[in-house]
């Protein structure tokens, strides 16, 4: 009895240092959290995917939004009009739309009057980004560092304003 008994201990102990050190590489990996690495988008028309580890000093904006979500919307429009009042080589907006139709996409920008260089249209990657930012049924932001790293999630205007992007 003595003998299950230590056996089974020992089994138990193998699964919980294995599946923490399970968590600790999934730390280093792609995700949704700050600390994590920002996972690739290959925007619609793209021949590759941006990776956001530019190692220029400039902060990404990565903010996921679509036309049939208001709330998502305006923030798209707000943080586009005040990314435009930033240092361009300080702070980057990628606005990533999740709508189905790319006819729906771009009629939306020119209602909106936004500048269309920061507006990607994800297309068929569209599944694929909602997995990996783990978006659900919500549209948020993410602020990446000049190294990848996700640093900042959910950020209104006015936080935007406040992050110590400049030096």
């Amino acid at each position: 009895m003595r003998k299950k008994s230590c056996i089974l201990f020992g089994l138990i102990a193998m699964i919980l240092v294995s599946s923490s050190v399970g968590e600790e590489k999934a730390s280093f990996a792609e995700g949704h959290r700050p600390g994590d690495m920002a996972p690739k988008i290959k925007p619609e028309g793209s021949r590759e995917a941006v990776d956001f580890a530019n190692q220029t000093g400039r902060y990404t904006l990565v903010n996921f939004w679509a036309t049939y979500d208001a709330v998502s919307r305006i923030r798209n429009m707000q943080l586009g009009r005040k990314a435009g009042e930033l240092d361009s080589t300080r702070l980057l907006l990628c606005s990533v739309s999740l709508d189905e139709k790319a006819v729906i996409f771009a009629e939306t920008l020119k209602t909106d009057g936004l500048d269309t260089s920061g507006q990607w249209f994800a297309g068929k990657e569209r599944s694929t980004l909602i997995r990996k930012y783990r978006l659900k049924n919500r549209f948020t932001n993410f602020l990446v560092d000049d190294r990848g790293v996700i640093v900042a999630t959910g950020l209104s205007v006015q936080q935007l304003s406040k992050f110590k992007i400049q030096d």
